[in-house]
């Protein structure tokens, strides 16, 4: 993430595809990340949220601030772009 911050990318990736809930606390991290990528221009977007999370995201309207993919190789297409690893 240090990276991404150093040379801003216009769009970040974030796989979710090992990700199989998420609560309020993983909910207040991406709106925290959200805001900090928008303050230097950067857009991060999800891809491969499976079905509860995409629920849940859907479900508090954090599809508003995010844009959800159903691959990586979707969300790629947008524009330029910077990969996450997941760990």
């Amino acid at each position: 993430m240090a990276q991404a911050e150093q040379t801003p990318p216009c769009q970040i990736i974030l796989d979710l595809t090992d990700l199989s809930h998420i609560d309020s606390a993983g909910l207040g991290l991406l709106t925290l990340t959200h805001r900090k990528l928008s303050a230097k221009g950067t857009r991060m977007v999800i891809a491969n949220a499976q079905s509860a999370v995409r629920d849940i995201l859907l479900l508090t309207n954090m599809d508003k601030m995010f844009s959800l993919y159903d691959s990586v190789a979707a969300a790629s297409q947008t524009s330029k772009t910077a990969m996450i690893p997941h760990k």
